[in-house]
Formats: C-alpha cells, sequence, structure tokens
C-alpha cells in the first residue's frame, strides 16, 4: 500500500512537472511572437524613418539648390512667358492688376554675409506692446488673444516662425514664454539681446546645415502670417516656383 501511495505521488509530481513545462513552452511561445513582432515593428519604423529622412534631405536639395536661371534680381514685373501658364493655372487666374514689390535685401543673397542688428530696443518695444494687449500689426491683437488660447502648448515648448518682416510673432512667442523661437526668413538678421530663447536663420543657411548634416529638426509648434503664399514669387531674391 505504501508502495502505491509513493508511486502514485511520484507520479503526480511527474504530471505537475509536465504540465508546468507545457505552460511554460506555451507562454514562452506567446512571448516570442511578442517580441518578434516588436522587433518588425521597430525595423519597419527604422525603415520609415530612413525613408522619411531621405525624402526631406532630397526636398532640402531641391529647395537650397534650384535652377539659377529662375533666381532673377530685380524681381520681374510680370511672370515669364514659359512659367506664365504655371503662374496663372492656364489662364484661369487672368493677372489683371500690376502689384510690384522688390524686397531684395542687402542680406537676402545666398552670397551675402551682410547681417542685420536687432536692437534690443526694438525687440523690447514689441515686446512691451505685448505685455500692454497692444495692436501690433494690422491694428488689432486677434493674433495675441489666439496665441494666448494656446498657452499650454507654447509655453517651455520650440516653435518655428516661417516668414517675417516684423518682430510681432516673435514677441507674443517670447511673452508666452516659448523655450525657443526660431525664425527662417529671406534676411540674415541677428538678435542683440543675449538670450539663448532667440535665433534668426536665412532660409538657405538653415538648409544647407541640414543638408550638410543629414539631419531633420523637429520642432513643437509652427507659426506663418501672409507669407508662405509669397514665396516662389522672387519678391525676396528666392527662386520663381509657381507651385511653392
Amino acid at each position: 500500500m505504501k508502495i502505491n501511495n509513493l508511486m502514485m505521488s511520484k507520479l503526480f509530481l511527474i504530471i505537475i512537472i509536465i504540465l508546468c513545462l507545457l505552460i511554460f513552452l506555451f507562454e514562452y511561445s506567446k512571448l516570442k511572437k511578442k517580441l518578434d513582432l516588436i522587433i518588425i515593428m521597430q525595423t519597419s519604423n527604422q525603415k520609415c524613418n530612413y525613408a522619411y529622412r531621405r525624402e526631406c534631405i532630397n526636398l532640402f536639395k531641391k529647395l537650397r539648390y534650384p535652377n539659377e536661371s529662375l533666381i532673377i534680381r530685380p524681381p520681374l514685373r510680370m511672370p515669364p512667358q514659359d512659367l506664365l501658364n504655371e503662374f496663372t493655372q492656364n489662364g484661369e487666374m487672368p493677372i489683371t492688376k500690376e502689384w510690384y514689390i522688390n524686397e531684395v535685401y542687402s542680406d537676402s543673397a545666398t552670397t551675402s554675409s551682410n547681417t542685420t542688428i536687432i536692437k534690443k530696443d526694438e525687440f523690447h518695444k514689441w515686446l512691451n506692446l505685448v505685455k500692454k494687449h497692444l495692436p501690433l500689426n494690422y491694428d488689432n491683437t486677434e493674433l495675441q488673444t489666439m496665441m494666448k488660447k494656446y498657452l499650454k502648448r507654447i509655453e517651455n515648448r520650440t516653435i518655428l516662425i516661417m516668414g517675417t518682416q516684423m518682430l510681432w510673432v516673435e514677441s507674443i512667442s517670447y511673452g508666452l514664454l516659448a523655450s525657443k523661437i526660431t525664425t527662417l526668413d529671406y534676411t540674415r538678421r541677428k538678435y542683440e539681446e543675449e538670450s539663448n530663447r532667440l535665433e534668426w536663420f536665412h532660409v538657405n543657411d538653415n538648409l544647407g546645415d541640414l543638408i550638410q548634416n543629414n539631419k531633420i529638426e523637429l520642432f513643437n509648434n509652427s507659426a506663418s502670417f501672409s507669407s508662405i503664399e509669397h514665396s516662389g514669387l522672387g519678391r525676396c531674391g528666392d527662386s520663381l516656383a509657381p507651385n511653392g
């Protein structure tokens, strides 16, 4: 009787061990599938990131090194005949009025080493207007009001400002405590204000740096007011580009 009990105990123990092994193998199989899936996803993401970076760098090169025949200074008063259809969408948007603006500044040329200094007094004049919630541009305060609604998304975060003639968007962003304010424009300027929160680049200088270092710069926010739609018209010394 004792022998039978001993045998039963051993058999029961063996069954328990076998069950534990089966459970372990089953769980290991599930875990391995999950790990394999994670590796596949990571590899896929790496491939996507690489492809995305490559496409961005190719786009940067296209913007940085356009056809030099399309860079015309001073700007033309009318589009070249061979680009007229593209600029007017095959005549569906005919040119009915001439409005000529030449904003090719001395520091806007790609080869220029001229840099305009933004004086402290000038920048603080704009900041004071922001603090008092007074009109900055277009004789209204709508932009200040709108950006204040997004304070939590701007405060302690980076912002890219694309194109500017006045320091109003920069000043609003500074007043809302953006961690870094980067301006891209067709001019070369430098802040006299000693702050690591402010930086300004000629768009070609920035593109050249991104291309040379094979990198993509990320920002939490971006803003552009009456700028992007003017790019490609040549008024700032940029290349003619009917499609932007």
